[in-house]
């Protein structure tokens, strides 16, 4: 709790006798950092929309009339191995890569360009795309997979056999995703995970 990690904020609203009601809203809590003699004190964020102009203050209270709200409180560093709100990531998710295989000559030469549109439609993904140009279908990106059968089912259905379109995943390998919360980007997160690791 010294100054290099937290900081210290003073709320003092007073409904005054002849309004009904008062909102207390950020802008009413102030630093006691120039009580301190810090230079720079740390503030709320005003958040402004893309024209520039400031959006309203998150409403914290309502007061009735005559009725006061005074209180100190304390903001303080932290980090998300002692609580979770200090994280700085909201989805952290790892799984294997896939694998997908296909045997392009096989499928391209048996299957009617109906069935090829049709093919490319099953897979809820996008893996596969079909090229106008030659007419056939490609694998366009194989980490999207999520190993749902529907290819492999439609090509075995068509009399494809089922070596044609294969599904797997990949043991060395995997596709590591982090969502930020915002403080941080996610690609310096796994770097400084990594050094603390």
């Amino acid at each position: 709790m010294c100054t290099n990690c937290s900081v210290n904020y003073r709320l003092h609203a007073v409904c005054p006798p002849d309004r009904q009601q008062m909102q207390v809203t950020a802008k009413h809590i102030a630093s006691t950092a120039d009580e301190t003699g810090v230079d720079k004190p740390v503030i709320p964020v005003a958040y402004t929309d893309d024209a520039g102009t400031e959006e309203d203050p998150i409403t914290l209270m309502l007061l009735s009339k005559n009725q006061t709200l005074d209180m100190t409180m304390v903001a303080k560093k932290g980090t998300g191995k002692i609580h979770a709100k200090w994280s700085p990531v909201s989805t952290c998710i790892m799984r294997k890569r896939p694998e997908v295989t296909m045997d392009s000559e096989l499928l391209n030469r048996t299957l009617s360009m109906d069935q090829k549109k049709e093919f490319v439609a099953k897979c809820p993904r996008k893996v596969y795309k079909l090229n106008e140009f030659k007419h056939s279908v490609e694998i366009e990106d194989a980490d999207k997979c999520t190993l749902c059968q529907e290819c492999t089912r439609y090509s075995q259905n068509v009399g494809l056999p089922s070596t044609c379109v294969k599904i797997g995943e990949k043991d060395t390998q995997f596709v590591f995703t982090v969502e930020s919360t915002g403080p941080l980007e996610p690609q310096a997160i796994v770097l400084r995970s990594l050094r603390l690791l």
